[in-house]
């Protein structure tokens, strides 16, 4: 994640708010923290993460069969790594 593009933007709308304004400012740098560290627990075993091989949308996304297609992918991706899932739970 990247620092956001609009700073100023953010300061003056969150003016009265400079906790906001700051923790909008530094979000990027939260995330991508905890992002390291959850890689970090996947290398050592300890967390199996979840994610998709591909995003096809955007979170901005409105249409339906778009959508659709996307949840049908992540599913079909789900039932394809249940046995990893398993494995990692000691489920097998």
């Amino acid at each position: 994640m990247q620092p956001p593009k609009y700073g100023g933007a953010i300061r003056a709308i969150y003016r009265k708010h400079p906790y906001v304004a700051d923790a909008m400012m530094n979000r990027y740098t939260v995330y991508n923290r905890t992002l390291e560290e959850l890689e970090q627990l996947e290398r050592e075993g300890k967390a199996f993460l979840v994610c998709p091989d591909a995003m096809p949308v955007t979170n901005r996304e409105t249409g339906f069969k778009k959508l659709e297609a996307s949840y049908r992918t992540g599913h079909a991706q789900g039932a394809r790594d249940l046995p990893c899932w398993k494995e990692f739970l000691g489920l097998t």
